[in-house]
């Protein structure tokens, strides 16, 4: 009767991850709120900034996926483009923000 190995096969990290994570504790959070409605956006916050938020994720995204750019300058075109709507509202970042 042959005598069967068992081979021990090596645990790589992402199995390794994938055990711990299994076994963590999840953390489930919901925000109550006591006014009883809704979010409502700043009164001074223009109409415009909502939709011009999805045209640049949108943007990017196409950006990314049909890979006319790399996605790390395509995440950084849309940051610039985000940090330009923001100053065209009013409520920009300054640069020493931007920068750090």
């Amino acid at each position: 009767m042959p005598r069967t190995h068992w081979h021990r096969t090596p645990i790589n990290l992402s199995m390794l991850l994938v055990t711990c994570l299994a076994f963590a504790p999840t953390v489930t959070a919901a925000a109550i709120s006591t006014g009883g409605g809704g979010w409502t956006p700043p009164s001074d916050m223009p109409d415009w900034i909502t939709p011009l938020a999805f045209v640049i994720l949108i943007a990017v995204y196409a950006l990314i996926v049909f890979e006319v750019v790399h996605r790390a300058l395509a995440a950084a075109i849309g940051g610039i483009a985000v940090v330009v709507a923001l100053h065209a509202v009013g409520d920009g970042p300054d640069l020493g923000t931007v920068v750090t």
